[in-house]
């Protein structure tokens, strides 16, 4: 389900701290912890309850256990969490399908997270990635073997049951666009480093992304006029539409199963999914 809240972007900074409530189930559950945990919520579907947010874990908090009450995707912006005996730390990736139990969580340091979660039921993956090191990962260029490419990515993963694709962004300084676009499909992005100028429809005007710099963009939402002030690095959610375009290698290898929706975006088909916005 498309997070429609906010359409146009948010900076982290300017909203405050919220503490993790015992009424919070999203995206998880967690029973038996010690210490204190917060929350940012930047964008959320209000009738479908998908959020994305970041929860920030106070040095020594744990829980004995964690149930994901939705699919989340997160990535750890500092600190370390330790899970089930794997060490997540700065820009480490997982993913946690709906139902899935982590038996213990800590954070010895402290640790803040972003995460893209889903609506309670909505179709997903339910394969878990435990940790994906994307600091050990190579950038590959796009397109892929350009020789002057001016922006590269970590494919993270893709979601074989909605097509989903998740992954980073590099886009080197001076890269500019000069014209406005607009696509069928949402997507949003948390900047994790740069300064990038850029033109969106909502407001009618600039925009600067810096760190900590959120956007959501609505179907056919216009943006454009990029231009890179320092290098840029996002985390990248493309939502997928039944719209079938060219595709390469990078994202067909980062779906973990071959579903019938996977095999007709080879084949160059319309998957026929069910539209989610």
């Amino acid at each position: 389900m498309v997070k429609i809240v906010p359409e146009a972007q948010v900076h982290a900074d300017d909203l405050a701290w919220r503490p993790w409530t015992d009424d919070r189930s999203t995206p998880f559950v967690a029973t038996g912890t010690h210490g204190d945990a917060w929350v940012k919520v930047l964008s959320r579907d209000a009738d479908a309850g998908a959020e994305s947010l970041l929860y920030k874990l106070d040095k020594g908090w744990s829980a004995s256990s964690l149930e994901n009450t939705v699919y989340e995707n997160l990535l750890v912006l500092d600190g370390v969490i330790e899970v089930d005996g794997l060490t997540l730390q700065r820009n480490s990736y997982a993913y946690r399908p709906q139902g899935h139990l982590s038996h213990s969580a800590s954070s010895p340091t402290g640790a803040t997270v972003f995460a893209c979660a889903g609506a309670p039921g909505e179709p997903a993956s339910k394969v878990a990635v435990p940790c994906i090191d994307t600091e050990s990962m190579p950038w590959t260029p796009r397109p892929v073997g350009h020789e002057d490419a001016r922006y590269f990515v970590k494919m993270l993963r893709g979601d074989e049951e909605n097509l989903d694709t998740y992954y980073m962004m590099w886009t080197m300084r001076g890269t500019e666009t000069h014209k406005v676009t607009a696509h069928d499909a949402p997507e949003e992005a948390f900047y994790l480093e740069g300064r990038t100028e850029f033109y969106e429809s909502v407001t009618e005007g600039r925009i600067i992304g810096t760190r900590g710099t959120y956007i959501h963009r609505g179907p056919m939402s216009k943006h454009g006029f990029v231009k890179v002030v320092e290098d840029q690095v996002v985390f990248k959610h493309d939502y997928f539409t039944n719209e079938v375009e060219e595709a390469e290698d990078i994202f067909f290898s980062s779906y973990p199963a071959e579903t019938e929706a996977v095999r007709a975006l080879k084949e160059g088909r319309q998957p026929d999914l069910p539209k989610r916005w």
